[in-house]
């Protein structure tokens, strides 16, 4: 099994990963700051796209999940590295 520093004892990489999954949805991200900054200077909404994401932070409307083609290579990389890593 393969450790780093961000996975606790005891875990695999893929159970961890499939925690993050499970657990951290609905929260803000780097992306989220200027948004945050613009509501937060003018007290008030704006922007369509603003309501849909907050409304996806209070657990409202569940998030749209999306792809795009580098993402599932590294996807398939990840999963390759796993596989190889059980071996051992």
């Amino acid at each position: 099994m393969l450790y780093n520093n961000n996975v606790p004892r005891g875990t695999t990489e893929a159970n961890h990963k499939d925690e993050i999954l499970a657990t951290r949805r609905g929260g803000f991200g780097s992306s989220d700051a200027s948004m945050i900054l613009e509501i937060a200077k003018t007290d008030k909404i704006y922007k369509q796209e603003y309501f849909k994401r907050l409304a996806v932070f209070e657990g409202i409307l569940e998030p749209e999940n999306f792809t795009t083609p580098a993402m599932e290579v590294g996807n398939q990389r990840e999963k390759e590295r796993l596989k190889k890593a059980e071996l051992f």
